[in-house]
């Protein structure tokens, strides 16, 4: 099963990122601090189904792994029937055997036992793929399977060698389920160490020799619960989840150093002619800086190479394939897309090696422990480059789009192992991003004696906005992700039909130039009659209000480091100069402010937003700052007017 990770290298690694630009929006909280939900954790009458009990006991002697694994689900309705109905454990023939040892329904007392017949095995890969190993999936499937009834699922994993080089790593994480009986043991001939996050003592561990090996052994004293009710918007982050992280070896260079000697070998190849092909082209740029050669580089290397999104193994390892063999298919998973990049640049006379991170949205979900070697840590793999006297920069050649700098918002914030290319693995730290990587600046105008249905203006991406505009347009249809940020720029919740110049889509660098508008809506904005009360632009349409209650349990997402900057200029309108709506806010969290501006013909509303953490934690939401943030939000941003009169269009 997918939450609870005991295979001890069987990674969901390289998975692709499929987002749009519709995601900033992530990026936007004004919060609302209501009363009215009652949060908690998660009950049984909530669920669809749960696990009873879940035992895994693993045996490893040197290089080889034995393990059991016994899981016990309760359903509860028609919805977890459907859930759990079927089991898959995936496999590597190459190096691994999988045994189904029980396997039955107790339905109303009666044991109904699985058949041959509903234990099947099939290829989880296409055979044809060049290379790699023909990775399975045993299913099983459990009769009589009616609300109520349990499911009784135990199997053994035998393994050869761990897929990744010397000892084995494993980690537990229990996601959002609810599982009430936990056991963990694992027995060693070598050592084992482990970083364990309790939140609410929940674990027993115990360490000792048995038969004069090690035993580490942790068992569950009540029921692990790591998901909430009725908080939209609520998280927990990473420090308030149950997860168990151990290994056998004693460090990451024992762990992956010869996994970097393969690399660095692999690398070392002659560069097969389609590669070189990308070199010659680099190196025929007038513009010859280091700069430039990479943005050519990482943009050609995307469209000749199809990322297909999936960590497979070689082998029984998780390694890439040769030059040459992912230059005659021409696609390749994210460790193959940073061995050529690698290869590249080296030929360029560029420093560049492998490095393996945990790509996510937001860094602040992330699990610590990284002082144990454990595979789990890492899903994907990028490059670390270094321009001659400057920092490192750290490529992803799997998105659609070359970025340099900033770092892309999915790797920030984060450790990361590089495969050194002379075999030695460090761990290094990306650093996070700033509110000004991912800077959004919008202007418009408005001309009131047109009723207020047209706008004109322009919208300006930098950084990671720009990256994620283009990123855009290769998932979506240029128009939606438009409508986006137009709603953005001018406040309008409709748009009836708009121009833009450029229509950039589909470009494998990040947007690069103002996008110059003209928009009509439908009169979302209004006025009241003879020219009174003008009512001024909301946010609303640019955040994810969330209400979060004094009751909360979880943590708040407020999403990527971002500034934005909007001016909205009502042209040809005359009012009487105020400061009353003028207003600062200023938290540990975010930054928000709103100024207006008085001239003869025209009022101009400037609004800027600054997220400075990606997340607000349970005991900062209750806090009197906190809350007198968020009345300040609500007296600041709540619906306003300003008393005004068009002057005539003439």
């Amino acid at each position: 099963m997918a939450f609870f990770n005991l295979t001890l290298g069987r990674l969901a690694f390289c998975r692709r990122w499929r987002k749009i630009a519709m995601g900033l929006l992530s990026g936007f909280s004004l919060l609302l601090l209501t009363t009215n939900a009652k949060a908690r954790f998660v009950e049984l009458a909530d669920l669809h189904f749960y696990l009873k009990d879940i035992r895994s006991q693993i045996s490893i002697q040197g290089r080889s792994r034995v393990m059991e694994v016994k899981m016990v689900f309760k359903v509860l309705n028609d919805r977890g029937r459907e859930a759990v109905g079927v089991q898959k454990v995936g496999f590597d023939p190459f190096k691994e055997q999988v045994q189904v040892l029980e396997a039955y329904t107790l339905n109303n007392g009666k044991k109904f036992p699985v058949k041959p017949s509903q234990i099947t095995t099939k290829d989880l890969h296409d055979n044809t793929v060049v290379g790699f190993d023909s990775q399975r999936t045993l299913m099983v499937a459990f009769p009589n399977l009616d609300n109520g009834a349990e499911l009784v699922f135990r199997y053994r994993m035998s393994s050869k060698e761990p897929p990744y080089g010397n000892g084995w790593g494993g980690w537990v994480e229990f996601g959002n389920w609810y599982v009430d009986r936990f056991r963990l043991e694992v027995i060693s001939s070598d050592p084992v160490s482990s970083v364990i996050n309790d939140p609410n003592n929940t674990f027993l561990k115990e360490e000792d020799l048995f038969k004069g090996k090690h035993r580490f052994v942790v068992t569950s004293q009540k029921p692990i619960r790591n998901s909430l009710v009725t908080e939209e918007g609520g998280v927990l982050s990473a420090s308030r989840t149950h997860r168990i992280v151990y290994s056998t070896a004693p460090n990451w260079q024992s762990f992956l150093g010869s996994t970097a000697l393969e690399y660095s070998k692999l690398a070392a190849d002659p560069l097969p002619a389609l590669f070189d092909q990308i070199v010659a082209k680099a190196k025929g740029l007038k513009d010859a800086s280091v700069e430039a050669q990479l943005k050519v580089v990482m943009a050609d290397l995307i469209d000749r190479v199809r990322y297909f999104g999936d960590w497979k193994r070689r082998k029984g390892n998780y390694l890439p394939r040769t030059l040459a063999e992912i230059a005659q298919t021409q696609y390749a998973d994210c460790k193959e897309v940073s061995l050529a990049l690698v290869a590249i640049l080296r030929k360029l006379g560029i420093s560049a090696e492998v490095a393996l991170v945990n790509r996510g949205e937001v860094s602040s979900f992330f699990a610590k422990g990284y002082e144990v070697a454990s595979p789990q840590h890492f899903n994907h793999a990028i490059v670390r480059a270094v321009i001659p006297g400057g920092k490192p920069l750290w490529l992803d050649a799997t998105n659609p789009v070359a970025l340099l700098q900033p770092v892309a918002f999915d790797l920030v914030g984060r450790p990361v192992a590089v495969l050194g290319d002379d075999g030695v693995v460090r761990i290094e730290n990306i650093p996070d991003s700033l509110p000004t990587d991912n800077d959004i600046l919008l202007t418009t105008r408005i001309d009131t004696s047109l009723g207020l249905t047209k706008a004109t203006g322009q919208i300006q991406l930098l950084g990671h906005a720009a990256y994620e505009y283009m990123v855009g347009t290769w998932g979506a249809p240029l128009d939606e992700v438009l409508l986006v940020y137009l709603r953005w720029a001018t406040g309008f919740s409709s748009v009836r039909d708009f121009q833009v110049e450029p229509r950039l889509e589909k470009q494998r660098l990040p947007l690069n130039k103002p996008i110059n508008y003209t928009v009509n809506s439908k009169g979302e904005i209004l006025s009241s009659n003879a020219g009174g009360g003008y009512i001024l632009p909301s946010l609303s349409l640019l955040t994810q209000f969330q209400n979060v209650s004094t009751s909360w349990e979880g943590d708040l997402e407020l999403g990527r480091h971002t500034h934005l900057l909007r001016r909205v200029v009502y042209d040809k309108l005359k009012a009487r100069p105020t400061e009353k709506f003028n207003c600062t806010i200023t938290t540990p969290w975010f930054e928000m402010a709103r100024k207006l501006e008085f001239s003869p013909k025209n009022v101009a509303v400037v609004d800027e937003l600054t997220i400075k953490s990606s997340l607000v934690l349970n005991r900062d939401l209750k806090s009197n700052q906190f809350i007198e943030a968020v009345d300040k939000l609500q007296d600041c941003y709540g619906l306003k007017a300003i008393v005004g009169q068009p002057l005539s269009s003439r």
